[in-house]
């Protein structure tokens, strides 16, 4: 008996594994082969595509967070006038009421003295 193990031996028999092609086959090969690195091609190009469109995405809210934020600055400016416009109306309505007062009080003590004068005079 032989006791040498054969461990890559299945038990068929080998077939040949050259497969011969007609030129319809081949050709429907080549085909398909175009179209494969066709569509590979296009989406390459999608893929390429879509990446601008993120980056432009990303400059853009970049630039609407820049615009945001000047809104919000000129906002609080237009704020902060408007605050001092109230304050300067609130002075002027101050100060021409003052400016009443002070006409009342002149006009009274000129006509207060001149009753007076006129009294000193009439008596005299």
């Amino acid at each position: 008996m032989n006791l040498t193990v054969s461990y890559a031996q299945t038990g068929k028999p080998t077939s040949d594994t050259i497969k011969s092609y007609g030129v319809t086959e081949l050709q429907f090969i080549a085909s398909t082969l175009v179209e494969g690195r066709a569509c590979d091609s296009l989406l390459i190009n999608a893929n390429n595509k879509l990446a601008n469109r993120d980056t432009l995405i990303i400059e853009k809210d970049i630039t609407i967070k820049g615009l945001k934020s000047q809104v919000q600055l000129k906002s609080q400016l237009i704020d902060a006038k408007n605050e001092t416009i109230d304050e300067c109306n609130a002075t002027i309505t101050k100060d021409e009421k003052q400016k009443k007062l002070l006409k009342f009080g002149w006009i009274s003590s000129i006509v207060f003295l001149g009753g007076i004068m006129t009294y000193i005079m009439v008596l005299h």
